[in-house]
């Protein structure tokens, strides 16, 4: 169950580094464009960006392992670790599969930054001009409806969930393991919900700006009419909220099905609600006995 709010985590973690590495190329289109203009190539212009990222990652893969030992050890200093602690530090060990993991952050990272690199360095000064003039108002996802194709594999994953109520499967010899389609079935639900938001984002600036254009002052209107003429640009940070909401709404109400879980082991473990031990009937004599036995 954990492995469900992980990668929930992790995903938004990726897209606030693809979100900020396209803004910050976004800024910089102008100056990709002059250097194409100028003689570079497509290698050229994306080196820069992948040693800059390089670097970056590099810093990050070799100090993250460290702070996450030193930031989990003082966990058990607070209040919901004191119960396994004692108020102690927890003991914490780093292993080789931490710098694994992280070096595939690491090299996510970097393909984050480089993927909008790549995409800005296709534009001429020409078509950067008119990227300027006239800012595209749909995404590749809208404008090919990918939206509505990942809308109805989230509505077959909710009737599989649905119909088998748990995230765990039996397989073809009768044995159980988890489906990786279930365990990323509340993910797509989240991506789905945000993409048919940004369809309906651009709508709904419309008619925002439609009902203030009578009463509303100038400085309300030009921020709408900015946002109505670029609904793409803004909606990215909106969309980063939406999926940062949903995962807190989702961690919140699946907090009681991580209880639950414990609680079945537990009670699975332990095989009845009572277990009594060393408890010798041969040294009791009578029922008076028996029960401060029992009692002891």
């Amino acid at each position: 169950p954990l492995l469900v709010l992980t990668l929930q985590v992790v995903a938004i973690v990726l897209y606030y580094v693809v979100m900020v590495s396209t803004l910050v190329v976004d800024r910089q289109s102008g100056e990709i464009a002059l250097l194409k203009s100028r003689g570079a190539g497509l290698f050229q212009i994306v080196s820069i960006y992948l040693l800059e990222g390089g670097v970056l990652a590099g810093i990050g893969m070799a100090a993250g392992p460290f702070l996450a030992v030193g930031v989990i050890a003082l966990l058990g200093k607070t209040p919901p670790f004191e119960g396994l602690s004692g108020g102690d530090l927890l003991d914490v060990r780093l292993t080789t599969e931490a710098y694994l993991w992280g070096l595939g952050g690491a090299l996510l990272s970097i393909l984050a930054l480089v993927w909008p690199a790549l995409r800005a360095s296709t534009y001429s000064i020409v078509r950067y001009k008119q990227a300027i003039s006239r800012p595209p108002e749909q995404s590749v996802i809208q404008r090919y409806y990918l939206d509505v194709v990942l809308v109805v594999v989230a509505a077959i994953l909710f009737r599989q969930l649905q119909d088998s109520g748990s995230l765990v499967t039996e397989d073809l010899f009768g044995g159980l393991d988890q489906d990786p389609l279930l365990l990323i079935a509340p993910t797509i639900f989240i991506v789905t919900v945000g993409i048919i938001f940004l369809r309906l984002f651009p709508l709904l600036l419309t008619v925002a700006s439609l009902v203030t254009d009578r009463f509303a002052g100038i400085a309300i209107q030009l921020g709408l009419w900015h946002l109505v003429r670029a609904p793409l640009q803004n909606a990215r940070p909106v969309l980063l909220l939406i999926l940062a909401t949903s995962i807190g709404m989702f961690s919140a109400t699946f907090g009681s099905t991580l209880e639950r879980s414990f609680e079945d082991r537990a009670l699975y473990e332990a095989g009845a609600p009572l277990r009594i031990r060393d408890l010798s009937l041969r040294a009791v004599a009578g029922p008076n006995a028996l029960a401060a036995e029992l009692a002891a």
